[in-house]
């Protein structure tokens, strides 16, 4: 049921869960509560300021997150961000298509600003007229740092869908009038269709209109045109959708090694051996590994088709779940 705010001690009781005078405190010096961090990312580095956990603020916000936020609806083809939904979810609606393409958004989070969020969430606060934007500044502070929505804070994944919302409604009206299908992870926004318009300048044109609506840009160099399939981070869309072999690379190296080592097991030198093989990340410890192959099984588990498991491709992650639950098995002996 979606929340309209009324009444202030409603906000602060309901909403914030938080007294008025706390609040004003935090806000003070909220730029404490986060920690600047790098990211690694295929050109170098990107820093993000993330919120530190169970701070004060961190409270709030969870409490706006599940008092507020999560009572507005977002459109079912949007899966990023979304509790029950997956990358998988994502790419499922374009199985079988001719025509691809993919476009990605510039400055996902950056470009989300305090004017945006004040025009988006001014619709929901209906309190008198002084009071209503008085509130409604206030809930902006306590989300944004620096005058934009930082992509380390508990409310930030939820506000840019609700940001998104309606050019979401926007993009997916516009494809329907030529069969098109959309869906939308993050800053990702995926199309596909029998239909060569696809392909066509013009379409592209008519959603970077769209999305400048809101002051977003499309990232150019990250245009992709593909046409029978299409790989992305990983994964290839054609008949079904399967893992690339580069994406299950380091796994299919960690398990080898971790079998190697079975009959005689030296936490050290597997450690050693997985770290030399040209894994992508460093495992530090046994509960790194522990956590990468949990993390792995997890991922794969979303990709098994249980209304069809003897097809090849189902066997085979199949497969890979059974070993990699095996070697969890060995590590926690």
């Amino acid at each position: 049921m979606q929340i309209y705010i009324y009444r202030e001690d409603f906000f602060y009781n309901k909403i914030l869960a938080t007294s008025k005078s706390l609040v004003e405190e935090i806000l003070k010096d909220k730029s404490k509560y986060y920690t600047k961090r790098k990211i690694p990312k295929k050109n170098g580095f990107r820093t993000i300021n993330c919120l530190e956990k169970n701070s004060a603020l961190s409270k709030i916000q969870q409490s706006i997150r599940i008092n507020f936020l999560n009572t507005i609806s977002i459109p079912n083809y949007v899966y990023g961000f979304v509790s029950g939904q997956s990358y998988s979810d994502y790419l499922k609606p374009h199985v079988r298509r001719k025509y691809y393409l993919r476009l990605d958004i510039k400055n996902f989070f950056e470009n989300i600003t305090n004017d945006t969020l004040e025009s988006v969430f001014s619709y929901y606060f209906r309190l008198n007229d002084n009071k209503n934007n008085e509130e409604l500044l206030l809930l902006i502070d306590l989300i944004t740092l620096d005058g934009k929505l930082p992509q380390g804070a508990i409310t930030s994944p939820t506000i840019s869908n609700i940001v998104f919302r309606q050019l979401d409604i926007r993009i997916n009206k516009y494809c329907k009038k030529f069969n098109i299908n959309y869906s939308r992870y993050a800053d990702d926004l995926l199309f596909s269709t029998d239909n060569k318009f696809l392909h066509n300048d013009f379409f592209i044109k008519k959603i970077k209109y769209i999305l400048s609506t809101r002051g977003f840009e499309l990232n150019k160099h990250k245009i992709r045109y593909d046409q029978d399939s299409i790989s992305l981070n990983g994964f290839v869309i054609e008949d079904n959708i399967r893992i690339s072999r580069s994406k299950l690379k380091g796994l299919s190296s960690t398990l080898f090694i971790i079998d190697k080592h079975r009959s005689n097991f030296d936490i050290t030198k597997l450690l050693s051996d997985i770290n030399n093989s040209g894994l992508n990340r460093e495992i530090k410890n046994k509960y790194s590994l522990l956590n990468y192959l949990a993390g792995y099984r997890a991922f794969l588990l979303q990709f098994l088709d249980r209304e069809n498991p003897e097809e090849y491709y189902n066997k085979k992650v199949s497969n890979y779940v059974i070993r990699i639950q095996n070697s969890i098995e060995l590590l926690r002996g």
